[in-house]
Order: C-alpha cells, then sequence, then structure tokens
C-alpha cells in the first residue's frame, strides 16, 4: 500500500536500477544487456543506461545525467532571468500607471485599439508580479539546491 501524499508529483518513485558492479571501471547492466560505466544507473523511464543519471525529469521528459547537466542548469537559469525580466517589465508598468496617468490612457488606446481601463492594467501588473515572484521563489530554490549540489 502506498503512503498517502497530498502531492502525487512529490512521491519518490525508484526510476533508476543500479548495473551490476564488477572490479573494473566498467559493468553489466542485465536490462540493457550491455556494458555500461561503472557510475551508470538504468532509467526506467528512458529505458537506457545513464552515466552519472541524477533523476528523471517529469517537465523535461528527459533524464538529467552527466551529458545534459550543464543544459539542465543553464535552463533554470535562463528562466530565472526570464522570471526577473518579466517581473522588472511588472513593476515598470506599474510605476508608469501612477507616473504619466494621461499618457498610458492614449497608449493603451493607440495600441489595443479598444477602451482598457487603468484599473485592470494595475490589477493585471499586480497579479503578474505575484505570480513572478512565487515562481522565482520556487526555481530559485531548486538553483540553489543544485549549487549545493555541485559544490559536494
Amino acid at each position: 500500500m502506498k503512503p498517502l501524499l497530498p502531492f502525487p508529483l512529490v512521491m519518490k518513485d525508484d526510476d533508476a536500477i543500479f548495473p551490476n558492479l564488477n572490479e573494473d571501471d566498467i559493468s553489466f547492466c542485465a536490462l540493457c544487456d550491455f556494458e555500461v560505466k561503472k557510475h551508470s544507473k538504468h532509467c526506467r523511464t528512458c529505458n537506457r543506461c545513464i552515466e552519472g543519471f541524477d533523476h528523471h525529469c517529469k517537465w523535461l521528459n528527459n533524464y538529467v545525467g552527466k551529458r545534459n547537466y550543464t543544459t539542465f542548469f543553464l535552463l533554470m537559469i535562463s528562466v530565472l532571468l526570464m522570471l526577473i525580466i518579466e517581473g522588472g517589465t511588472a513593476i515598470a508598468v506599474f510605476i508608469r500607471y501612477f507616473a504619466d496617468k494621461r499618457e498610458i490612457v492614449k497608449e493603451l488606446h493607440r495600441k489595443l485599439h479598444v477602451a482598457f481601463s487603468r484599473e485592470v492594467l494595475a490589477t493585471i501588473c499586480v497579479l503578474l508580479l505575484l505570480l513572478t515572484t512565487y515562481i522565482s521563489a520556487a526555481l530559485g530554490h531548486l538553483f540553489f539546491f543544485y549549487m549545493v549540489l555541485i559544490r559536494k
């Protein structure tokens, strides 16, 4: 019987199997029926042995291992940068909402070609900033966790 957890994605499923280890630098994986390097693990989802296997990412639908660890790390950095730019833009539009009231109404009508109230724009900016802050905190936590793993 599986334990009841509030979030099913948090459940730890063992998606990696260690191959049979020899004394040499090469081991044999019975599932792949192939000789693999000593620090490889068999990913059940990818159905192949991965050198330096870390985990299988459900959102990327790919493994994270020695070959693509840098790519995964750069993906986290680029998404964090994108979120910072998005949050900064929301702050800039929100500040401009109070600083330049008449001009922003004209610009909204000129660019959107419809009557768009300033209050709706301010609400969208606040909601976008809150969402961006929440996602940045979660991704930043994951980013710094991987920084600790890399240092170890």
